[in-house]
């Protein structure tokens, strides 16, 4: 029920005209809440939701036109309005996958 009330905010940022990208934008985020934490790639995602692909779930994140600072700016608003009754204003988000392990990571300065 919380995934398709969310998907119903996102699918407006994505290719309107197309019926395939916003399949593919359902079997991305799916696959974001469904995919073994720490192990979130599409590979991983394909396996965990029904009817998805690898290779058209690869191209549509990597090259489909959707508004990210309109999704951004949306989510952002929705966080607010749900944080507003308990006097918050504001979170943080993490976008960390997965931890840096050993010194040869990339971005890793030890």
């Amino acid at each position: 029920m919380v995934l398709k009330r969310l998907y119903q905010h996102i699918i407006l940022f994505f290719a309107q005209d197309k019926k395939t990208q916003q399949d593919k934008a359902q079997h991305y985020l799916e696959g974001i809440f469904c995919a073994e934490r720490g192990k979130r790639n599409i590979e991983r995602m394909v396996e965990e939701v029904s009817g998805s692909e690898y290779e058209s779930l690869q191209h549509f994140i990597s090259n489909s036109p959707w508004d990210s600072e309109g999704l951004m700016l949306e989510l952002a608003k929705n966080v607010a309005r749900k944080l507003q009754p308990y006097g918050k204003i504001g979170c943080t988000v993490d976008e960390k996958s997965h931890l840096n392990k050993g010194t040869k990571s990339v971005g890793v300065a030890r």
